[in-house]
Protein backbone atom coordinates (compact mmCIF):
# COMPACT_ATOMS: atom_id res chain seq x y z
CA UNK A 1 0.00 0.00 0.00
CA UNK A 2 2.54 2.59 -1.39
CA UNK A 3 2.21 6.56 -0.47
CA UNK A 4 2.81 8.49 -4.28
CA UNK A 5 3.85 11.51 -4.55
CA UNK A 6 1.99 14.78 -4.23
CA UNK A 7 1.96 16.01 -7.85
CA UNK A 8 -0.23 12.58 -8.54
CA UNK A 9 -1.82 13.06 -5.61
CA UNK A 10 -3.69 16.17 -6.38
CA UNK A 11 -4.53 14.82 -9.92
CA UNK A 12 -6.50 11.89 -8.03
CA UNK A 13 -8.63 13.97 -5.37
CA UNK A 14 -12.08 12.74 -5.80
CA UNK A 15 -13.61 13.27 -1.94
CA UNK A 16 -11.99 16.72 -0.83
CA UNK A 17 -14.48 16.59 1.99
CA UNK A 18 -13.47 13.65 3.66
CA UNK A 19 -10.28 14.14 5.22
CA UNK A 20 -10.01 10.46 5.61
CA UNK A 21 -10.06 9.20 1.90
CA UNK A 22 -7.47 7.09 1.39
CA UNK A 23 -6.40 8.48 -2.15
CA UNK A 24 -6.79 12.02 -0.45
CA UNK A 25 -3.81 11.13 1.71
CA UNK A 26 -2.12 10.15 -0.94
CA UNK A 27 -2.38 5.62 -0.72
CA UNK A 28 -3.40 3.52 -3.70
CA UNK A 29 -3.87 -0.55 -3.52
CA UNK A 30 -1.24 -1.46 -6.17
CA UNK A 31 -1.83 -4.79 -7.97
CA UNK A 32 2.06 -6.03 -9.33
CA UNK A 33 2.83 -8.98 -11.79
CA UNK A 34 5.81 -10.52 -12.89
CA UNK A 35 6.99 -10.12 -15.98
CA UNK A 36 8.18 -13.80 -16.23
CA UNK A 37 5.03 -15.33 -14.98
CA UNK A 38 3.14 -13.16 -17.08
CA UNK A 39 5.03 -14.50 -20.23
CA UNK A 40 5.38 -18.25 -19.15
CA UNK A 41 1.52 -18.61 -18.74
CA UNK A 42 0.96 -16.73 -22.05
CA UNK A 43 -1.12 -13.89 -20.45
CA UNK A 44 0.78 -10.40 -21.91
CA UNK A 45 -2.36 -9.73 -24.25
CA UNK A 46 -4.77 -10.75 -21.22
CA UNK A 47 -3.32 -8.72 -18.62
CA UNK A 48 -2.55 -5.78 -20.75
CA UNK A 49 -6.56 -5.79 -22.38
CA UNK A 50 -7.70 -5.91 -18.49
CA UNK A 51 -5.68 -2.57 -17.26
CA UNK A 52 -7.59 -0.75 -20.21
CA UNK A 53 -10.93 -2.22 -20.10
CA UNK A 54 -10.62 -1.51 -16.12
CA UNK A 55 -8.86 1.96 -17.32
CA UNK A 56 -11.77 3.01 -19.28
CA UNK A 57 -15.14 1.91 -16.77
CA UNK A 58 -15.68 5.18 -14.62
CA UNK A 59 -19.04 3.83 -12.10
CA UNK A 60 -19.63 4.43 -8.72
CA UNK A 61 -19.36 0.95 -7.67
CA UNK A 62 -16.24 0.12 -9.45
CA UNK A 63 -12.91 0.57 -8.46
CA UNK A 64 -10.80 2.97 -10.57
CA UNK A 65 -7.64 2.21 -12.33
CA UNK A 66 -5.31 5.37 -12.24
CA UNK A 67 -2.03 4.10 -13.96
CA UNK A 68 0.00 1.66 -14.61
CA UNK A 69 3.94 1.85 -14.67
CA UNK A 70 6.39 -0.86 -15.13
CA UNK A 71 10.22 -1.60 -13.81
CA UNK A 72 12.71 -3.78 -14.42
CA UNK A 73 10.76 -7.18 -13.14
CA UNK A 74 7.32 -6.54 -12.59
CA UNK A 75 4.01 -4.83 -14.32
CA UNK A 76 2.00 -2.32 -12.12
CA UNK A 77 -1.42 -1.06 -11.96
CA UNK A 78 -2.28 1.68 -9.46
CA UNK A 79 -5.82 1.73 -8.44
CA UNK A 80 -8.06 3.20 -5.35
CA UNK A 81 -7.69 1.79 -1.98
CA UNK A 82 -10.57 -0.08 -0.59
CA UNK A 83 -10.35 -0.46 2.89
CA UNK A 84 -13.48 -2.34 4.46
CA UNK A 85 -12.77 -5.79 2.69
CA UNK A 86 -14.87 -7.74 0.80
CA UNK A 87 -19.37 -9.28 1.13
CA UNK A 88 -17.43 -12.28 1.30
CA UNK A 89 -15.91 -11.43 4.34
CA UNK A 90 -19.31 -9.72 5.33
CA UNK A 91 -21.25 -13.15 4.47
CA UNK A 92 -18.87 -15.17 6.02
CA UNK A 93 -18.40 -13.02 9.88
CA UNK A 94 -22.18 -12.54 9.88
CA UNK A 95 -23.20 -15.93 8.78
CA UNK A 96 -25.88 -14.49 6.08
CA UNK A 97 -27.30 -10.76 5.42
CA UNK A 98 -30.64 -9.63 6.49
CA UNK A 99 -33.26 -9.00 3.58
CA UNK A 100 -31.91 -4.77 3.31
CA UNK A 101 -28.74 -5.35 3.58
CA UNK A 102 -28.94 -7.58 0.18
CA UNK A 103 -30.98 -5.84 -1.31
CA UNK A 104 -28.81 -2.38 -0.75
CA UNK A 105 -25.70 -4.27 -2.27
CA UNK A 106 -27.83 -6.13 -4.87
CA UNK A 107 -28.87 -3.13 -6.86
CA UNK A 108 -25.48 -1.56 -6.63
CA UNK A 109 -24.40 -4.74 -8.36
CA UNK A 110 -27.34 -4.48 -10.90
CA UNK A 111 -26.07 -0.37 -12.04
CA UNK A 112 -22.48 -1.65 -12.08
CA UNK A 113 -23.13 -4.29 -14.61
CA UNK A 114 -25.61 -2.24 -16.19
CA UNK A 115 -23.12 0.55 -16.84
CA UNK A 116 -20.30 -2.01 -17.91
CA UNK A 117 -23.21 -3.83 -20.43
CA UNK A 118 -24.10 -0.29 -21.58
CA UNK A 119 -20.05 -0.22 -22.59
CA UNK A 120 -20.40 -3.39 -24.27
CA UNK A 121 -18.20 -4.95 -21.64
CA UNK A 122 -19.08 -8.31 -20.13
CA UNK A 123 -17.70 -8.80 -16.13
CA UNK A 124 -17.91 -12.48 -16.12
CA UNK A 125 -16.58 -13.15 -12.70
CA UNK A 126 -19.37 -11.24 -10.30
CA UNK A 127 -18.84 -13.03 -7.02
CA UNK A 128 -18.81 -12.02 -3.25
CA UNK A 129 -14.56 -11.95 -3.02
CA UNK A 130 -14.98 -9.29 -6.24
CA UNK A 131 -16.99 -7.01 -4.52
CA UNK A 132 -15.22 -4.66 -2.44
CA UNK A 133 -16.62 -2.37 0.68
CA UNK A 134 -15.67 1.37 0.97
CA UNK A 135 -15.58 2.89 4.18
CA UNK A 136 -19.21 3.73 4.18
CA UNK A 137 -20.04 0.03 3.21
CA UNK A 138 -20.82 0.88 -0.47
CA UNK A 139 -19.52 -1.31 -2.83
CA UNK A 140 -16.61 -1.30 -5.26
CA UNK A 141 -16.73 -4.36 -8.39
CA UNK A 142 -13.40 -4.63 -8.70
CA UNK A 143 -10.77 -7.72 -10.82
CA UNK A 144 -11.50 -7.09 -14.33
CA UNK A 145 -8.88 -9.55 -15.91
CA UNK A 146 -12.22 -11.98 -17.06
CA UNK A 147 -13.79 -9.25 -18.35
CA UNK A 148 -14.56 -9.15 -22.15
CA UNK A 149 -15.18 -6.69 -24.78
CA UNK A 150 -18.55 -7.68 -26.97
CA UNK A 151 -20.89 -5.96 -29.44
CA UNK A 152 -23.76 -6.24 -27.23
CA UNK A 153 -25.84 -4.65 -29.95
CA UNK A 154 -25.45 -7.96 -31.53
CA UNK A 155 -28.13 -10.42 -30.36
CA UNK A 156 -26.26 -13.18 -31.78
CA UNK A 157 -22.67 -12.32 -29.94
CA UNK A 158 -20.79 -14.78 -27.88
CA UNK A 159 -17.67 -15.41 -26.60
CA UNK A 160 -16.91 -19.04 -26.03
CA UNK A 161 -13.84 -19.26 -22.60
CA UNK A 162 -14.93 -21.17 -19.77
CA UNK A 163 -14.09 -19.08 -16.71
CA UNK A 164 -15.05 -18.17 -13.55
CA UNK A 165 -15.68 -19.80 -10.02
CA UNK A 166 -17.47 -22.57 -10.56
CA UNK A 167 -20.58 -21.93 -8.24
CA UNK A 168 -20.97 -18.83 -10.02
CA UNK A 169 -21.28 -20.21 -13.75
CA UNK A 170 -24.05 -20.23 -16.06
CA UNK A 171 -25.07 -23.49 -17.97
CA UNK A 172 -24.29 -21.86 -20.86
CA UNK A 173 -20.81 -21.16 -19.97
CA UNK A 174 -20.84 -24.50 -18.35
CA UNK A 175 -22.09 -26.13 -21.43
CA UNK A 176 -19.70 -24.54 -23.61
CA UNK A 177 -22.81 -23.16 -25.84
CA UNK A 178 -21.24 -19.66 -26.56
CA UNK A 179 -22.26 -16.68 -23.87
CA UNK A 180 -22.68 -12.99 -23.33
CA UNK A 181 -24.28 -10.97 -20.86
CA UNK A 182 -26.81 -12.50 -19.43
CA UNK A 183 -23.86 -14.77 -17.66
CA UNK A 184 -23.36 -11.90 -15.47
CA UNK A 185 -27.61 -12.05 -13.93
CA UNK A 186 -26.99 -15.26 -13.24
CA UNK A 187 -24.16 -14.77 -11.50
CA UNK A 188 -26.07 -12.09 -9.74
CA UNK A 189 -28.81 -14.44 -8.65
CA UNK A 190 -25.64 -17.06 -7.29
CA UNK A 191 -24.91 -13.67 -5.12
CA UNK A 192 -28.27 -13.09 -3.71
CA UNK A 193 -28.62 -16.50 -2.83
CA UNK A 194 -25.42 -16.60 -1.32
CA UNK A 195 -26.17 -13.24 0.62
CA UNK A 196 -29.31 -14.15 2.08
CA UNK A 197 -28.58 -18.04 3.07
CA UNK A 198 -25.27 -17.78 3.61
CA UNK A 199 -23.98 -20.02 1.06
CA UNK A 200 -24.51 -20.28 -2.94
CA UNK A 201 -27.42 -22.53 -3.85
CA UNK A 202 -24.44 -25.07 -5.51
CA UNK A 203 -21.52 -25.70 -4.22
CA UNK A 204 -19.32 -28.79 -3.57
CA UNK A 205 -15.68 -29.34 -3.11
CA UNK A 206 -15.71 -31.17 -6.86
CA UNK A 207 -16.41 -28.55 -9.28
CA UNK A 208 -18.22 -31.25 -11.77
CA UNK A 209 -19.95 -31.47 -8.82
CA UNK A 210 -21.27 -28.54 -8.93
CA UNK A 211 -21.67 -28.47 -12.86
CA UNK A 212 -23.73 -31.42 -12.40
CA UNK A 213 -26.12 -29.84 -9.77
CA UNK A 214 -26.54 -26.17 -11.83
CA UNK A 215 -27.65 -28.16 -15.06
CA UNK A 216 -29.77 -30.70 -13.07
CA UNK A 217 -31.62 -29.09 -10.49
CA UNK A 218 -34.14 -27.29 -10.36
CA UNK A 219 -35.04 -23.48 -8.78
CA UNK A 220 -38.61 -24.01 -9.18
CA UNK A 221 -38.67 -26.78 -5.95
CA UNK A 222 -40.31 -25.36 -2.58
CA UNK A 223 -37.22 -26.86 -0.84
CA UNK A 224 -35.03 -24.99 -3.21
CA UNK A 225 -34.93 -21.48 -0.95
CA UNK A 226 -34.79 -20.64 2.75
CA UNK A 227 -37.87 -20.91 4.32
CA UNK A 228 -36.74 -17.53 5.82
CA UNK A 229 -36.04 -15.93 2.37
CA UNK A 230 -38.03 -13.20 1.51
CA UNK A 231 -41.03 -14.26 -0.96
CA UNK A 232 -40.19 -11.25 -3.56
CA UNK A 233 -36.55 -12.12 -3.66
CA UNK A 234 -37.19 -15.74 -4.47
CA UNK A 235 -39.84 -14.57 -6.61
CA UNK A 236 -36.56 -12.31 -8.34
CA UNK A 237 -34.04 -15.26 -7.80
CA UNK A 238 -35.91 -17.72 -9.84
CA UNK A 239 -35.86 -15.29 -12.62
CA UNK A 240 -32.67 -14.67 -12.27
CA UNK A 241 -31.62 -18.29 -11.73
CA UNK A 242 -33.59 -19.47 -15.38
CA UNK A 243 -31.10 -21.97 -17.10
CA UNK A 244 -32.22 -20.89 -20.72
CA UNK A 245 -30.63 -17.43 -21.12
CA UNK A 246 -33.25 -16.04 -23.69
CA UNK A 247 -35.68 -16.25 -20.68
CA UNK A 248 -33.74 -14.99 -17.95
CA UNK A 249 -34.45 -11.08 -16.53
CA UNK A 250 -31.76 -8.95 -17.71
CA UNK A 251 -31.56 -10.33 -21.08
CA UNK A 252 -34.51 -8.69 -23.06
CA UNK A 253 -33.38 -5.29 -24.68
CA UNK A 254 -34.89 -3.69 -21.54
CA UNK A 255 -31.59 -5.53 -19.72
CA UNK A 256 -31.28 -4.30 -16.31
CA UNK A 257 -34.31 -2.09 -16.23
CA UNK A 258 -36.52 -4.93 -15.70
CA UNK A 259 -34.47 -6.32 -12.61
CA UNK A 260 -35.04 -2.73 -11.43
CA UNK A 261 -38.79 -3.45 -11.77
CA UNK A 262 -38.91 -5.96 -9.44
CA UNK A 263 -41.18 -5.96 -6.40
CA UNK A 264 -38.10 -6.55 -4.16
CA UNK A 265 -36.82 -3.27 -5.19
CA UNK A 266 -40.61 -1.34 -4.73
CA UNK A 267 -39.91 2.03 -2.67
CA UNK A 268 -35.93 2.19 -3.52
CA UNK A 269 -34.60 5.58 -4.42
CA UNK A 270 -31.95 4.43 -7.25
CA UNK A 271 -30.48 8.00 -8.35
CA UNK A 272 -29.92 8.54 -4.34
CA UNK A 273 -28.41 5.09 -4.27
CA UNK A 274 -26.37 5.74 -7.31
CA UNK A 275 -25.25 9.00 -5.22
CA UNK A 276 -24.12 7.14 -2.20
CA UNK A 277 -26.83 9.42 -0.34
CA UNK A 278 -28.51 6.59 1.24
CA UNK A 279 -27.44 5.13 4.53
CA UNK A 280 -26.67 1.81 5.22
CA UNK A 281 -29.73 -0.68 6.05
CA UNK A 282 -29.93 -0.65 9.83
CA UNK A 283 -33.29 -2.48 10.81
CA UNK A 284 -31.56 -5.42 11.06
CA UNK A 285 -28.00 -4.93 12.85
CA UNK A 286 -25.03 -7.15 11.84
CA UNK A 287 -23.29 -8.91 14.21
CA UNK A 288 -20.28 -7.76 12.50
CA UNK A 289 -19.63 -4.96 10.74
CA UNK A 290 -16.30 -3.69 9.16
CA UNK A 291 -14.72 0.02 9.97
CA UNK A 292 -11.78 1.85 9.06
CA UNK A 293 -10.67 4.27 11.62
CA UNK A 294 -8.43 5.89 9.34
CA UNK A 295 -6.99 6.48 5.42
CA UNK A 296 -3.85 3.87 6.19
CA UNK A 297 -6.18 1.26 8.36
CA UNK A 298 -5.77 -2.26 6.92
CA UNK A 299 -7.95 -4.03 9.58
CA UNK A 300 -10.35 -4.93 7.27
CA UNK A 301 -8.81 -4.11 3.41
CA UNK A 302 -8.83 -7.12 1.24
CA UNK A 303 -5.34 -6.28 0.29
CA UNK A 304 -2.09 -7.46 1.36
CA UNK A 305 1.59 -5.63 2.39
CA UNK A 306 4.20 -6.40 -0.03
CA UNK A 307 7.73 -5.69 1.43
CA UNK A 308 10.38 -6.23 -1.06
CA UNK A 309 12.64 -9.68 -0.13
CA UNK A 310 15.94 -10.56 -1.45
CA UNK A 311 14.02 -13.04 -3.14
CA UNK A 312 11.71 -10.71 -5.00
CA UNK A 313 14.95 -9.03 -6.02
CA UNK A 314 16.60 -12.05 -7.38
CA UNK A 315 13.51 -12.28 -9.79
CA UNK A 316 14.32 -12.62 -13.38
CA UNK A 317 14.85 -10.09 -15.64
CA UNK A 318 13.83 -10.23 -19.09
CA UNK A 319 16.39 -9.35 -21.89
CA UNK A 320 15.61 -5.55 -22.74
CA UNK A 321 14.98 -5.91 -26.09
CA UNK A 322 12.32 -8.60 -25.71
CA UNK A 323 11.01 -6.47 -22.84
CA UNK A 324 10.89 -3.38 -24.81
CA UNK A 325 9.19 -5.17 -27.71
CA UNK A 326 6.75 -7.57 -25.04
CA UNK A 327 5.86 -4.80 -22.30
CA UNK A 328 6.54 -1.28 -24.54
CA UNK A 329 3.92 1.21 -24.20
CA UNK A 330 2.59 0.09 -21.27
CA UNK A 331 3.11 3.25 -19.19
CA UNK A 332 1.31 5.64 -22.00
CA UNK A 333 -1.69 5.99 -19.26
CA UNK A 334 0.74 7.48 -16.64
CA UNK A 335 1.02 11.11 -17.51
CA UNK A 336 -0.47 13.70 -15.19
CA UNK A 337 -2.83 15.31 -17.43
CA UNK A 338 -4.43 12.02 -17.94
CA UNK A 339 -4.51 10.96 -13.95
CA UNK A 340 -6.35 14.85 -13.67
CA UNK A 341 -9.08 13.71 -16.21
CA UNK A 342 -9.89 10.39 -15.22
CA UNK A 343 -10.12 11.52 -11.81
CA UNK A 344 -12.22 14.39 -13.04
CA UNK A 345 -14.42 11.83 -14.89
CA UNK A 346 -14.90 9.66 -11.60
CA UNK A 347 -16.62 12.82 -10.00
CA UNK A 348 -19.59 12.28 -12.38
Amino acid sequence: MPKLNSEVCNSLRDHPDDENNPQLNGYFAIKQMKKTEVMRNKQTEHVRNESLIHYQTDHPFLTTLFYRFQDDRHLNLVMEYVQCGTVYNLIQKNGRLPNEVARFYAAQIVMAVQYLHGEHMIFRDLNPSNILLDRRLYIKLTDFGLSKVLNLDDPTARTWTLCGEPEYLAPEIIKSAGHAKEVDWWALGIIIHEMLAGYPPWYDKDAFVIYKKVLQEKTDEKTFFPRHMDDFAKELLKKLLTKEKKNRIGSSKAGAEDIKKHKWYRGLNWAALYNKNLEFPSTEPLYFTPVASGPVDTANASVQDYPVSSDEENTPQLDPERDATTFGGWDTITKVSDLAHRSGKSNH
